[in-house]
């Protein structure tokens, strides 16, 4: 556990294998003759060869990927520094990390890193909203236009769950396209926290959650994440689809905590997500400090229409009055 006011960074994801290794080795195949020993290049045009047809094959999507599985990196790095190798023709005793210094060409991991970080310092200003609950977890923000997660979306956000007590949350909101997507495994490694969320309005919605709970426990993982469930649009309870007793029931059954919340009035949104954050860092929430997060939901009141005024109507069973 970390001492009280250090910054802990989590991977949460929200739900709704690179084949670079396979294409690198086929491309450098075919240009073998180019780049080892009987080429009769220079070795800066061998370089420039690696660089601009070679390389693009496996920093196409690094941003992504390269933040996963470290095999991965492992994969590619290791074809690299045989491909470097043959540029340069270097015996044995030559290290790797004289050759990648000589023709400046960063390792795998330096290069994966440092576009990593420089996606997520675009996305702050990214012009394509995220899905609702991370919008208004994040930003505060909430659009009536409705616009659906395809892939997956990402997010870097800092949130303060207590006075001194700060931690970076790396947000990966999946759509329900990566539930059957062999990448799932990849963007479910090193995750702290799993939300499986549900419209409360769907019924469809809810049968997925089945889905997604039995391939987040199918897939195997390093770290054991928390996960729990979260129910949003608790705003409108009269067109709920799922009880609240099913909605409990179901997670009592296999084992998971559940929240309710509403992306469009920003109800428990921040609660939901402190409570579980702190849980994972073992921290304990006072009542003020939970209270602190909660929001004051304004209702809306409608003026009736031009012409139109409200009735008044009494009952003899019965002296209070009904508005209609």
């Amino acid at each position: 556990m970390d001492e009280e006011g250090a910054e802990r960074q989590l991977k949460v994801v929200l739900l709704g294998e690179p084949s670079s290794g396979k294409n690198l080795n086929i491309r450098f195949r075919l240009l073998q003759h180019l780049l080892d020993k009987r080429s009769k290049l220079s070795i800066n045009y061998k370089r420039l060869i690696y660089i601009t047809i070679i390389r693009p094959i496996w920093t196409y999507g690094v941003e992504l990927w390269g933040s996963t599985k470290p095999s991965n990196s492992y994969r590619i790095q290791s074809l690299q520094s045989k491909i470097l190798r043959k540029i340069l023709n270097a015996p044995y005793f030559v290290t790797n990390k004289i050759i990648h210094k000589d023709l400046n060409v960063p390792y795998v991991a330096d290069l994966a890193r440092a576009r990593y970080l420089s996606f997520h310092d675009k996305l702050q200003s990214h012009p394509n909203p995220l899905s609702s609950i991370v919008s208004r977890f994040a930003h505060n923000e909430y659009s009536r236009q409705y616009y659906p997660t395809f892939g997956t979306d990402f997010l870097l956000h800092r949130h303060q769950l207590r006075a001194g007590k700060e931690v970076t949350l790396v947000i990966w909101d999946l759509s329900g396209q990566v539930l059957t997507s062999p990448m799932l495994s990849n963007c479910l490694y090193g995750a702290n926290i799993i939300l499986a969320v549900y419209d409360i309005t769907n019924a469809a919605s809810f049968s997925k959650l089945q889905e997604w709970i039995a391939a987040v426990r199918e897939t195997q993982t390093d770290s054991q994440p928390n996960l729990a469930i979260i129910a949003n649009k608790c705003d409108m309870e009269h067109q709920r689809a799922i009880s609240v007793e099913k909605q409990v029931k179901f997670a009592n059954d296999h084992g998971l905590p559940t929240h309710t919340v509403s992306a469009r009035t920003g109800e428990n949104v921040t609660m939901a997500l402190q409570k579980v954050c702190a849980e994972v860092l073992g921290l304990k929430l006072t009542r003020l400090e939970q209270e602190a997060s909660q929001v004051v939901v304004k209702a809306e009141i409608l003026a009736p229409t031009q012409g139109q005024t409200p009735s008044y109507q009494s009952t003899s069973s019965s002296s209070v009055c009904s508005i209609q």
